[in-house]
């Protein structure tokens, strides 16, 4: 669920429970580079993206915008997006994935895709190697960083860009 803040026009991106009850809030500013998360939150609930009914796979992200984004990168490349659950863990701690892992035994594969700098680099491998130990009813535990950029936000208007400037040069053809 996604929702615009009032006076500021923040995207507010919500982590709901078992009975759908709100119980996260992730804040990012439109016109700013505002990013925070409402009073009270608890991170055990990020925000979700769910995958097709029976999805296996799990895909964890430090924010809701790198989620969107390398979904919406799927569906450029003409793939399907709903073959992962995304979870957004409002940073690099596994509250999140852990809780939806408890909730959600059908998960069998686990990817981490962290910011391509050195905290969330070293955090990813961290993680997947504490899943992997934790929880061995999972059969897979992988990282995925973007190609390139520092998260999927900024692979994403690269590829954007790439594509605004292709269609500028054979406009001037």
């Amino acid at each position: 669920l996604t929702k615009e803040s009032t006076p500021h026009h923040s995207c507010i991106f919500v982590g709901k429970d078992e009975k759908c009850v709100p119980k996260y809030a992730c804040i990012r500013g439109t016109s700013t580079d505002f990013k925070g998360e409402a009073k009270g939150s608890d991170k055990r609930y990020g925000f979700v993206l769910p995958g097709r009914h029976g999805c296996t796979v799990l895909t964890a992200y430090e924010s809701p915008i790198d989620a969107m984004s390398e979904a919406t990168i799927l569906i450029m490349q003409g793939y399907d997006p709903y073959l992962t659950t995304r979870i957004s863990q409002g940073g690099l701690s596994l509250n999140a994935v852990e809780h939806y892992l408890k909730q959600h035994p059908e998960i069998k594969y686990v990817r981490v895709c962290y910011d391509n700098d050195e905290p969330g680099r070293e955090a990813a491998e961290a993680n997947m190697v504490y899943l992997k130990q934790k929880y061995p009813q999972l059969e897979e535990v992988s990282v995925g960083l973007p190609p390139r950029g520092m998260d999927y936000n900024s692979y994403l208007l690269s590829i954007l860009q790439k594509e605004k400037t292709q269609k500028q040069k054979e406009k001037q053809r």
